[in-house]
């Protein structure tokens, strides 16, 4: 985690007074959102509601963790302070993620120096996406391996920069680590408020990580009864009633936000859209395979092994591995999240085989998996050489920001900015304010908006459609940059409808005028 923490920090070294840094390194979109998600608990929020959209919202438990942290800072110098809170949250995380995935492999493995690799591998391990850089593209048909994109499928991409995806991670797998522990010990009153706590802020951090997880139990608990029917086996009726108890109360205390939130998306309007826009689906099966090469084979092997050593344990890894590929192609949105923890049930399944074999086979093994280490690390130089070099979008011009805390000093709390996508992406998480359209998934019909405003910087729209379309989205200001110019020739300045407030070379900002209310 300390390593995690260089090429941010580098970032801030190398701003000045040409540039300023986000605080991300990648999915900076994303990262712009999370810092505008916690600048609106700042300002009084309790409940989430996008900035980036100028429609009426009613607002929803969404993203409570940013919203709280937020409010833990104030002016002056409150965008650093955001982004500073973000990364001590990233770094609490990793923390916590790292010692859930050591707990659970204890479980399952029985030598220190396997547990610590196999921590290590499924904290910061990768797949074979590191193959594109010695010209082997083509085994993902020109498309991005899993590894540089898709944060569920490994867990590097969680600990560089996605710290409410971690800490769901790590407690979903402290509670399953709770859950097959169940016939060890009891539940008292004591562990049923501990499983509840678990299990309600999982699903707060990442409800779709809850939903997984119900999936695995669901699955562990069905093969198991159909063990018991057909006999033969070591698992005991007793046994089996601990679990189901542990896996309805787990439900009890873990369905109410799931639900809320699938009954928020479905019935606001601004969440409904975000759900459409917001698609996640599944590369093919290829992909997933080209993912965990490395240690598919040594799964594989490790299946019959670990059902042999830890019957009723061992099969909810099992499952786990065997369910993923089903869960990833359901036919929703957001099917790639549904990966996730499958990476941690390959690294025990293999590891659990490989730590009771000769030393020559567990020799061969840590130095096979130790390639998959290769992307992470090509993904981390990378970002390290992106830092030095100040451009968008990780970094922001100096007299852009300029503009920014100008609105934030001088400007209403709410009020809504014209600008185009790539400024009005960066502007609410600078100043506290809303914009027409700026983020894909978040933003009401993001695509159309979009096309809309790239016509009022262009010559698609004359003087009187502008003005009904400000005045449509309630819009107070416009904002004029570099970015607004490439749009279209347009020039502001011979409306008639906005007078300038602020000039800072080639950012100008413009008021509606009542007249034109």
């Amino acid at each position: 985690m300390a390593l995690t923490w260089i090429p941010y920090l580098l970032g801030y070294a190398l701003q000045g007074d040409d540039w300023r840094f986000t605080g991300f390194l990648f999915g900076i979109e994303d990262g712009n959102s999370y810092i505008a998600k916690m600048l609106r608990g700042a300002q009084g929020e309790w409940l989430f509601r996008t900035p980036y959209t100028s429609f009426s919202q009613r607002g929803a438990f969404f993203y409570f963790p940013f919203i709280l942290l937020g409010k833990l800072s104030a002016p002056p110098g409150q965008h650093e302070q955001l982004v500073a809170l973000y990364h001590l949250f990233r770094t609490a995380s990793g923390f916590g993620l790292v010692f859930a995935v050591y707990s659970f492999l204890s479980l399952f493995l029985q030598q220190r120096f396997w547990r610590r690799f196999g921590t290590i591998l499924v904290t910061l391990g990768g797949g074979t996406g590191w193959l594109t850089m010695i010209g082997l593209s083509g085994l993902w048909n020109g498309k991005l391996p899993l590894d540089f994109y898709s944060p569920e499928v490994f867990g590097f991409l969680m600990m560089y920069g996605l710290p409410h995806l971690a800490a769901a991670r790590a407690l979903v797998l402290w509670g399953l680590r709770s859950y097959l522990l169940s016939t060890e010990n009891p539940l008292t009153w004591k562990e049923k408020l501990k499983t509840g706590l678990i299990w309600t802020g999982a699903g707060m951090f990442q409800p779709i990580t809850v939903i997984v997880a119900w999936a695995v139990i669901g699955a562990h608990l069905v093969i198991g009864r159909l063990r018991l029917k057909i006999g033969g086996c070591s698992f005991e009726g007793a046994n089996w009633r601990a679990y189901m108890k542990r896996g309805l109360w787990i439900l009890l205390f873990s369905a109410p936000l799931v639900v809320y939130t699938f009954a928020a998306v479905k019935i606001d309007p601004v969440l409904s859209s975000w759900e459409v826009q917001n698609r996640l689906f599944s590369p093919p099966l290829i992909h997933y395979v080209l993912a965990y090469f490395f240690l598919l084979p040594f799964s594989a092997m490790g299946v019959r092994y670990l059902y042999q050593k830890m019957p009723w344990q061992g099969l909810l890894v099992i499952a786990w591995a065997w369910l993923f590929p089903f869960l990833i192609y359901l036919p929703i949105g957001a099917q790639r999240r549904f990966v996730e923890g499958a990476w941690a049930a390959m690294v025990i399944l293999a590891l659990s085989w490989v730590e009771n074999r000769g030393w020559k086979m567990r020799r061969f093994a840590a130095a096979w998996f130790s390639l998959s280490f290769l992307t992470p690390a090509i993904f981390y130089m990378g970002s390290l050489i992106a830092v030095l070099s100040p451009r968008t979008p990780l970094y922001r011009p100096a007299q852009e920001v300029k503009v920014f805390q100008y609105l934030a000093q001088t400007a209403k709390a709410d009020e809504i900015i014209l600008a185009s996508f790539e400024t009005s992406n960066a502007l609410p998480a600078w100043a506290p304010f809303r914009v027409v359209t700026g983020h894909g998934p978040e933003g009401l019909n993001s695509k159309e908006m979009r096309r809309i405003v790239e016509r009022f910087f262009n010559s698609g729209m004359n003087e009187a459609e502008r003005v009904d379309f400000l005045n449509e989205h309630h819009v107070s200001y416009v904002f004029w940059g570099p970015a607004e110019r490439t749009l279209g020739s347009w020039d502001p300045r011979l409306a008639r409808y906005i007078v300038p407030v602020y000039d800072n070379g080639p950012y100008l900002l413009f008021r509606m005028t009542e007249f034109s209310k």
